[in-house]
């Protein structure tokens, strides 16, 4: 953000804006599997326990 309110170019702006948003897009993506990964491997887990198991 403080390159893109420093830097007077008008393409370079643009070039900055960009890259800060795809990086914020990034960390988003990374923090819902974060949030959403251990969630499923829980109910694999409990789904396991639940099924019999055939001898």
């Amino acid at each position: 953000m403080y390159l893109t309110a420093e830097t007077r170019e008008p393409a370079l702006q643009e070039d900055f804006r960009r890259r800060a948003l795809g990086s914020g897009s990034a960390v988003f993506l990374a923090a819902l599997v974060v949030l959403i990964l251990p969630s499923l491997l829980l109910l694999l887990r409990i789904f396991q326990r639940a099924t019999p198991r055939e001898s």
